[in-house]
């Protein structure tokens, strides 16, 4: 079963698939799309054309453009040789401030003085609630570009001055353009209108304007200046004043001396604290000594004792001390408590001394404090008044300065070129219906273009084996006829014509798949109905018929009995007579001479074909069928319908699946195939049925089937 499986899978070898060509563009396919397309490309070219002549020439309304040249100027010369006042007035020009200035000639703010200025409200041109003394003059630049009539109905009440302001103003915005002149300070103002004097009156009056603001921007920032600077220098002169009457106020209730008395309190300072340091010194000897003078009487030797005398003293004792002499012992003593009676008053006096000098210290250090603290903070009184008085200085000459350039200002901008008349623009007609025609043409062909590339059906044997792996055994174009009785008599009444022989190439595919053992049990499917299975299994078993074969053809789709149709068979003899045991197949089954072939109709039954299709008895008719018939067709219903295909196709030697050229979409293909793989069964051939030779000549394959219709294939075939 399933032989061709057992082959090499895949295409000829050297052939080119479509889906290996997804990446190149087919300029033949694109020409061929746009050929086949032809009249809707005339009909939409000259459907621009009209359009654009209409556009063009006939609604259209010329319109003029005048220019005025600005030139920015690089410094502002001084007045009196003062600095400017105000931030921003200086003029560092660079491209941010070159787009700042373009941008104030565009804004909306100048577009309304202009309107104003030239009283535009007035105007009928630009008022459309005005009534218009001629009908035929100019009907102004927005509304002739919008292609309305600006006459308003007469019912309508017309909205306030204000609204009708900003309107005209928006419109004069979006007829004001500004460009600077590449490596230049030169700015060019173009207005466009439909009358080229006005055009021209529009840029001279808006260069005007924009110098004029300029000025008034300026006088208005010094006049703000100066009356800024008058309210800070009102409030910094009270500051300065009260910061005056604070140092003075300090200065008299303070005790201050002046700086050198305060250096002459430091010195004295400096030395009281070393005389101070010198009596507690002094103290300390004193105290010393006469420790010295106890600790010696107390130990009680004689020799310790003279030994304290003589270092106390600084000299040496006059007279010998001999420990075993009481009255040499005795003198000594005396001199000890002499010495130390000496030494007690001379203390006391000392301790007197430094806790006096220690006190007096004390007192000068406090006074030396108090008048630094009260010098530091006289000196911060000073400070705080000078630099309030120099603030208020600097203010009080800015004002002065803003009194003196109040009534002065000078604009950075002069012109350069006025506007004289306005060149006419837009208004080409010729350009404008080439350009419509073009713009149509381009637009109809990327949308054929874009349908067949969007076309998800197959034309080419090519692209159906890339995206299914599957080879096309045959390429069955379209016979005439309206019925299928009509088609069988076409192939069997012209067994010369292109479709006889196309179905014979399907035959000659499957005899030689094998030649050994070549397939003998086929069966045909596709994935939905009307894609010319039923006619193309009967045509294939005529031609098998025509080698001398004996030839079942089995009708497989017992829910539609197509057969019905076109050979009509008694009911009692059946596929479903056979299955039941009521018939044998030899008896139930009919001879058809004109097609040398015998037929088994499927019958009809209430119960589910599908689960007659899977029973023993089926399986059994096949072998019989097998041992009576060298080939065995069987038609059967579409894959995506119902799984009676599936069912019979376990007992095929062949599953050949049609596609319907220009009609089956890829989606369904692959569905069908991927049903079959469920059950464990794949296509073993594609057969791609009713292909229209015409048509494939008109998209530039005419050549790629079997060349039936290509140059001298007339000669082969009697159609």
């Amino acid at each position: 079963m399933n032989q061709l499986n057992r082959l090499v899978s895949g295409r000829p070898v050297g052939r080119t698939t479509e889906t290996e060509k997804d990446d190149e563009i087919d300029l033949r396919s694109i020409f061929m799309a746009l050929w086949r397309g032809r009249y809707w490309i005339l009909i939409a070219t000259v459907l621009g054309l009209a359009f654009g002549y209409y556009q063009g020439v006939v609604a259209s309304t010329p319109v003029y453009v005048a220019t005025a040249t600005i030139m920015l100027e690089r410094e502002e010369t001084p007045v009196a040789g003062l600095p400017s006042l105000t931030a921003g007035s200086g003029n560092a020009w660079n491209d941010a401030v070159l787009k700042t200035e373009m941008g104030v000639i565009e804004s909306y703010n100048l577009a309304e003085k202009l309107a104003v200025e030239l009283d535009l409200i007035r105007n009928p041109d630009f008022n459309p609630y005005l009534p218009r003394e001629d009908a035929g003059s100019d009907r102004g630049w927005l509304s002739s570009m919008l292609g309305k009539d600006s006459t308003p109905q007469e019912t309508v009440a017309p909205p306030p001055d204000n609204q009708i302001l900003h309107s005209i103003a928006s419109r004069l915005r979006r007829a004001i353009s500004v460009s600077n002149q590449e490596f230049s300070y030169m700015l060019d103002i173009s207005v466009r209108d439909t009358n080229a004097q006005r055009a021209a009156l529009f840029a001279n009056t808006l260069a005007d304007l924009y110098i004029r603001d300029q000025v008034d921007v300026r006088l208005e920032r010094t006049r703000e200046a100066r009356e800024w600077l008058s309210d800070q220098t009102a409030d910094l002169k009270a500051e300065a004043d009260a910061s005056a009457r604070r140092m003075e106020a300090f200065r008299g209730d303070a005790d201050l001396q002046n700086e050198q008395t305060l250096e002459a309190l430091n010195l004295q300072f400096k030395t009281l604290r070393e005389r101070a340091e010198t009596a507690e010194q002094d103290v300390r000897d004193l105290s010393d000594k006469q420790a010295l003078i106890e600790n010696a009487r107390s130990s009680g030797s004689a020799s310790d004792q003279l030994a304290a005398v003589e270092r106390v003293t600084g000299r040496p004792w006059s007279v010998s001390v001999d420990e075993t002499d009481p009255a040499s012992v005795q003198r000594l003593q005396a001199k000890v408590d002499t010495l130390l009676s000496d030494l007690s008053r001379d203390l006391d006096k000392r301790i007197v001394h430094a806790e006096r000098l220690r006190a007096a210290l004390q007192e000068q250090q406090v006074e030396i404090d108090q008048q630094s603290t009260e010098y530091v903070q006289l000196r911060q009184l000073e400070r705080e008044a000078e630099a309030d008085r120099l603030i208020y200085e600097y203010f009080l000459a800015r004002l002065k300065e803003a009194a003196v350039k109040e009534g002065f200002a000078q604009a950075s901008a002069r012109v350069l070129s006025p506007a004289f008349g306005g060149r006419q623009i837009g208004a080409n007609g010729f350009r404008f219906m080439i350009m419509s025609g073009l713009m149509g043409m381009v637009l109809t062909c990327g949308l054929l273009i874009l349908r067949d590339r969007m076309n998800d059906r197959y034309r080419l044997s090519e692209t159906l084996e890339g995206d299914t792996g599957l080879p096309v055994l045959g390429q069955i174009p379209q016979i005439p006829g309206r019925s299928r009785i009509d088609l069988i008599s076409y192939i069997v009444g012209k067994p010369g014509s292109v479709g006889a022989e196309a179905v014979r190439g399907l035959r000659t595919s499957l005899q030689y798949t094998s030649i050994d053992s070549p397939p003998r049990v086929i069966i045909a499917t596709s994935s939905v109905p009307g894609e010319g299975k039923t006619v193309t299994s009967i045509a294939l078993a005529h031609h098998f018929a025509g080698l001398g074969k004996s030839v079942l053809l089995i009708e497989g789709d017992v829910r539609r009995r197509a057969f019905s149709e076109i050979f009509p068979a008694p009911k009692d003899k059946s596929l479903l007579s056979v299955l039941s045991g009521e018939t044998d197949l030899l008896d139930a089954v009919q001879s058809q001479v004109s097609l040398g072939i015998d037929i088994l109709s499927s019958g009809q039954t209430t119960a589910n074909p599908a689960d007659i299709l899977a029973s023993q008895a089926f399986s059994c008719l096949i072998d019989v069928a097998r041992e009576a018939y060298d080939f065995v067709v069987i038609d059967t219903p579409p894959l995506l319908l119902v799984p009676d295909a599936r069912v019979v196709g376990q007992y095929a030697d062949t599953i050949l699946f049609m596609v319907q050229w220009e009609s089956t979409r890829r989606s369904q293909v692959r569905d069908a195939l991927a049903q079959l793989e469920l059950s464990g069964l794949s296509a073993d051939g594609l057969v791609l049925t009713k292909v229209d030779t015409e048509k494939m000549r008109s998209y530039g394959h005419g050549q790629r089937y079997g060349a039936y219709s290509g140059k001298g294939a007339n000669k082969y075939y009697v159609n």
